[in-house]
């Protein structure tokens, strides 16, 4: 059943409760997949990176929030952080979308829409549907006893 969401600039055409059953069935997400020194910064940290706004949106998508297809560092930044990538999915279409393509919600933290019709590499690759890649990128401290990495 598709609902219309709405973030910003952008309007969504959404199939929550098809999305919401394909994470139910997701044991773990890319991070904890992983469990490199640099995924565990991040599901340490995990719980400050995503502000209210974006929470409330992933609800509404039916992402679960704890489950990321894929997370990545980029660099060690001068101000004691460090740059973070990754990307969930929904099943759905954008109908509407911001110019700039990306949206700054906070200094540490911002996010893109990408409208994907042959998911090929995510938790819905398998589905007909078109999706929707929800790309994000953020600053975090490195919060873990091991090494920082450069």
């Amino acid at each position: 059943m598709e609902t219309i969401v709405h973030f910003l600039d952008w309007t969504f055409a959404v199939d929550k409760q098809l999305t919401e059953s394909i994470y139910a069935n997701v044991l773990k997400g890319g991070a904890e997949e992983c469990g490199c020194s640099m995924c565990r910064n991040y599901i340490q940290y995990r719980r400050n990176i995503y502000p209210i706004e974006i929470e409330q949106l992933f609800q509404n998508l039916g992402i679960d929030i704890n489950k990321d297809f894929e997370i990545y560092h980029n660099t060690r930044l001068a101000q004691n952080l460090h740059s973070y990538g990754g990307w969930y999915n929904f099943a759905g279409k954008i109908l509407k979308e911001n110019e700039s393509k990306i949206a700054v919600i906070n200094p540490y933290f911002s996010i893109g829409f990408v409208q994907i019709d042959k998911p090929s590499v995510t938790f819905f690759e398998n589905i007909k549907l078109p999706i929707v890649q929800v790309e994000i990128y953020f600053d975090i401290p490195w919060v873990i006893s091991e090494v920082e990495p450069d």
